[in-house]
């Protein structure tokens, strides 16, 4: 395999990440103050129908693709094999999914009244057919992913900034959103000439069928309570109070995700090692990430819960005030879900269990929809958020068990410690800034630079080796770019 710097990696991932989460969040700021939650409302209830029809249509390839891409990294012909199999799965039950939704919109009346609106979101899972992010992922291309996707989003903000100008222009926000995923995967197929070819020679598309299905299951049951919520608000509340929800779901998920991207660059490296019987390196990755991942989600829950109350109105404007209390309840969401993707994608699908991994998420499945039938209808937004965390939690739980028998981690008191002590000069730091009665952007800004501060010196005074490690890989990024 030829070796790829994993501090560079990490990088280009985390860049990726933040482009994920920069664009994402001007989008999102930019849509909450012109369409208001009423329009925010409508597109994200349209956008959560197809993303059913999204995740049934992928059959679980995007992370089953990265892993078998992975091990074949040394393998020309096969990956050639691989890859043609699994595009053509992609193809057929896309395709099959494309003719359901159309025909489900077009045919029903309950769609007419925005079937515009479902049509323009529905052009994302038509694009699906040309999602080929796995096999770049597994060939650990990350240089090339958040260069096509800086340049893509960029182009979808000038877009936005252009045409959506006033509360009637939700379809075109939501049109704008689709044609962004559309460039990014065609800019995948053009880019693929000279890296890997179609092959219809050998292949053998029926073992991959029970992995994938396993997969989709796991998939569905994932999405089910990440999207059901979406969907009973949509069906029981008022297209506001949806747009509550989304944005508060939103703005945990994107911080979310730059955690999470630390631990997403390590699939192919981590699945590499397994196969290979280098348990040993597969071990010792996985402690380093699991340090890292929890040393900054931790601050990043503190911060969430503490600064809500300024959060949510200078990003999203006053009329998402509601949000507020909905976005404290999710601030767990942001350690749970970046454990759970470690636990679940990177460890157990590494090793082959997704049973195990599905087995979790349908009991998360299960929680979420007997709390979102008690708690939706009396407490709507706060209540969807409520039985998200507890489902999420439940989650991390079960992954955490089944995984434990393959990382054999020990209990570092030091390190929890350290953390603690950290984490409580954070919350002093925050909550002293909040005292001084700033305008909401400057406490803001202030609270995040100095519970920030404080928590990285007082981590790198007390000896914590997840701060250690970070530190390590910025002075690791700064040689690179000086050499270059």
């Amino acid at each position: 395999m030829a070796k790829k710097s994993l501090a560079v990696n990490s990088i280009y991932s985390v860049f990726y990440k933040l482009l994920n989460v920069l664009f994402p969040l001007i989008t999102a700021t930019y849509a909450a103050r012109t369409l208001l939650a009423d329009g925010v409302g409508k597109v994200s209830f349209a956008q959560n129908i197809v993303q059913y029809f999204v995740i049934i249509a992928a059959l679980g390839i995007p992370n089953y693709g990265i892993r078998e891409i992975a091990k074949r990294q040394d393998d020309a012909d096969s990956t050639n094999r691989v890859f043609t199999e699994l595009f053509l799965i992609n193809g057929c039950s896309t395709l099959a999914c494309i003719a359901v939704y159309y025909g489900m919109i077009l045919g029903f009346d309950y769609f007419a009244e925005q079937r515009l609106l479902f049509i323009a979101v529905g052009l994302s899972l038509v694009m699906n057919l040309f999602n080929v992010d796995w096999f770049y992922q597994g060939k650990e291309e990350y240089g090339y992913i958040a260069a096509r996707s800086f340049a893509v989003k960029l182009l979808s903000l000038v877009a936005l900034f252009l045409f959506v100008r006033d509360t009637g222009d939700f379809v075109t926000y939501a049109l704008i959103h689709s044609l962004a995923i559309a460039g990014n995967y065609l800019f995948n197929v053009f880019n693929l000439r000279g890296r890997v070819k179609l092959c219809f020679q050998g292949i053998n598309i029926k073992r991959h069928l029970k992995p994938v299905i396993i997969l989709l299951a796991s998939s569905i049951s994932i999405e089910l309570y990440t999207l059901l919520d979406t969907t009973m608000l949509g069906m029981w509340c008022a297209d506001e109070i949806v747009g509550y929800y989304n944005n508060a779901t939103k703005l945990a998920r994107i911080i979310n995700s730059i955690i999470s991207s630390i631990a997403l660059v390590l699939l192919p490296r981590l699945s590499y090692y397994y196969n290979n019987g280098k348990m040993e390196e597969f071990r010792s990755v996985a402690s380093r990430v699991l340090k890292i991942l929890t040393v900054l989600a931790i601050p990043a829950v503190l911060g969430v819960f503490l600064l809500a109350d300024s959060m949510i109105p200078v990003l999203f404007g006053t009329s998402f005030l509601p949000a507020i209390v909905t976005l404290r309840i999710l601030s767990v969401l942001v350690m749970a879900v970046a454990l759970n993707n470690f636990f679940g994608t990177q460890i157990l699908m590494t090793v082959g269990q997704e049973k195990k991994l599905l087995a979790s998420v349908v009991i998360g499945a299960v929680v979420n929809l007997i709390l979102n039938s008690i708690l939706i209808r009396p407490y709507q937004h706060n209540g969807a958020a409520f039985a998200s965390a507890v489902s999420e939690v439940c989650v991390l739980l079960a992954t955490m068990i089944f995984a434990w028998k393959y990382i054999r981690f020990r209990f570092e008191l030091r390190y929890w410690l350290t953390t603690a002590a950290s984490a409580t000069l954070l919350v002093l730091a925050v909550l002293g800034v909040k005292l001084l009665d700033l305008p909401m952007i400057l406490e803001l800004g202030l609270g995040i630079a100095a519970g920030g501060m404080v928590y990285i010196l007082s981590g790198a005074l007390l000896g914590n080796e997840g701060v250690r490690q970070i530190l390590e890989i910025g002075k690791h990024l700064m040689r690179k770019v000086l050499r270059r």
